[in-house]
């Protein structure tokens, strides 16, 4: 009998074992065949902040006039249009049209810039 319920419980941890997930954060990216549409959240600009060889941001620290950005992944860039999310435009949300994907969780290095230019 000790026997019996020893192999029971065996095989329902084998059982459980195998039906376990591989991976965590399975679930975390929606399924889709492109992934998931990448939208930028940009804030803290600092209008006090000089700008450095190969960098812009707006002048003002504000995103007031600013209609597009370009955004750079993996070689690619797209436009992004700048919609201004506070009260004193220092925040602004980015979405396009024809958005980059999340497509794993790989890390990725991601380049903007104003005003847009293909390239």
């Amino acid at each position: 009998m000790k026997r019996t319920t020893i192999h029971i419980f065996a095989a329902l941890a084998l059982l459980l074992g195998l039906t376990a997930c591989t991976q965590d954060e399975a679930g975390f990216l929606p399924e889709g065949a492109e992934g998931t549409p990448i939208v930028f959240t940009a804030t803290g600009l600092n209008p006090d902040a000089t700008a450095t060889a190969g960098t812009r941001a707006p002048v003002d620290g504000d995103w007031e006039g600013v209609q597009s950005v370009a955004v750079r992944m993996d070689g690619t860039v797209k436009a992004y249009n700048v919609t201004p999310s506070t009260s004193d435009n220092t925040g602004a949300t980015l979405t396009s049209t024809d958005p980059h994907y999340w497509t794993n969780h790989n890390n990725i290095t991601v380049t903007a810039w104003w005003p847009y230019t293909a390239g």
